[in-house]
């Protein structure tokens, strides 16, 4: 079973695809899909073949939208917050530090190699 899960559909857009698919592969564990055709200068991947999709990619000059990530912060989920801190902290990720929200949920952030800022989330 996978530390991280994708929820929901995230799109990020990064500068060197090749680079950044090495670097969520290698720091979130995710798999590139197979058996789909990806759009030109796109990368989906997946923690889990039962979860959600990441797709990082290249900005469009034609698309202003692909130079922005969604405007809420990319959120990945694990149910072991402390393990997932220490792993990413190992892999040469420099996670924040552990947060609780109002609701309880236990959550750091960290930066990927474009600096989009990602959420790593553990629900109560």
């Amino acid at each position: 079973m996978a530390i991280f899960r994708i929820v929901d559909p995230i799109y990020i857009p990064v500068r060197d695809l090749e680079n950044s698919r090495r670097w969520y592969g290698e720091k979130l564990d995710c798999h590139q899909m197979k058996g789909i055709k990806n759009e030109p200068g796109t990368i989906i991947f997946q923690t889990d073949p039962e979860e959600g999709t990441l797709i990082i990619g290249l900005p469009d000059d034609k698309n202003p939208a692909s130079f922005e990530a969604s405007p809420a912060v990319p959120t990945l989920f694990t149910d072991h917050i402390e393990k997932a801190h220490s792993l990413l902290h190992s892999r040469g990720v420099a996670p924040g530090a552990v947060q609780r929200d109002r609701q309880g949920t236990r959550y750091f952030e960290i930066r990927d190699l474009d600096g989009n800022l990602l959420e790593i989330s553990e629900e109560p």
